[in-house]
């Protein structure tokens, strides 16, 4: 489930690779229909939500403009279903981190915030787009009708896995993440309520962080003096996070 943000993708997709198709995609061996969604998702990345065209999509890989509407119905489905992806994409690369940090509860912790920041800063536009989808109405509302329940387990489980993270950091141990969405530790929640809750404070401590780092905020993204400077703000901020997850 993982991507490569940092290789430079040709643009006739047509030569790309199993591990380019995976930069944004969910498989190396993609059908045309995946192929589309992969690649609306990197154009997203590259030029924003407002510059995208289906037809720019469907010339990389050399297929005909109709295959949009043949297999989406139309262009904002097509966003739709890539906005799900991203997002559930996302969620299954912080899974992997998390699995892939040191056996230790507060540098586990830390390898998700610090991911985190790094995807939104790379995603650019898409970011915004996956945070705030209102910047297209239309692709809003198909996000809720046709992927409105599977990405509310996938947050779910993002919950879970950042509550279990945060009750290791209170009991100084690392527990595996050995569930998936809808299939999530329910009973384990409903047992520490308030380490739920914090989790969800921590994720939406994260999540504007993220977006201040991905500079869309035009003012706080200029910040910087000799006293604080972005870096130093973001650090600041990072550390407060660890404290709530460790209760103090």
């Amino acid at each position: 489930m993982g991507g490569n943000w940092n290789i430079n993708l040709p643009s006739d997709a047509r030569t790309y690779s199993e591990a380019d198709w995976l930069a944004y995609g969910l498989t190396g061996t993609p059908n045309t229909r995946e192929k589309l969604i992969a690649l609306t998702i990197e154009e997203m990345v590259k030029n924003g939500p407002g510059a995208f065209n289906a037809k720019d999509v469907c010339d990389r890989i050399g297929a005909k403009h109709a295959l949009v509407n043949y297999y989406f119905g139309n262009k904002e489905m097509l966003i739709a279903e890539a906005s799900a992806t991203t997002y559930k994409k996302h969620v299954y690369q912080i899974r992997d981190v998390i699995k892939a940090a040191p056996k230790n509860p507060e540098k586990r912790l830390r390898a998700f915030i610090d991911m985190d920041i790094e995807w939104h800063r790379h995603m650019n536009g898409w970011a915004v787009l996956v945070s705030y989808p209102l910047l297209s109405q239309t692709s809003r509302e198909l996000i809720e009708d046709n992927f409105g329940t599977e990405l509310k387990e996938h947050f779910e489980f993002l919950v879970a896995m950042v509550a279990r993270m945060v009750r290791d950091m209170r009991t100084n141990k690392v527990s595996e993440i050995d569930f998936e969405p809808g299939n999530l530790p329910r009973q384990e929640l409903a047992l520490h309520p308030a380490v739920a809750l914090d989790a969800i404070s921590i994720l939406y401590s994260s999540h504007g962080l993220n977006i201040w780092v991905a500079g869309t905020q035009i003012g706080s993204s200029k910040l910087g003096t000799k006293e604080i400077s972005q870096k130093i703000a973001t650090e600041h901020h990072i550390q407060r996070i660890l404290q709530l997850a460790k209760n103090k």
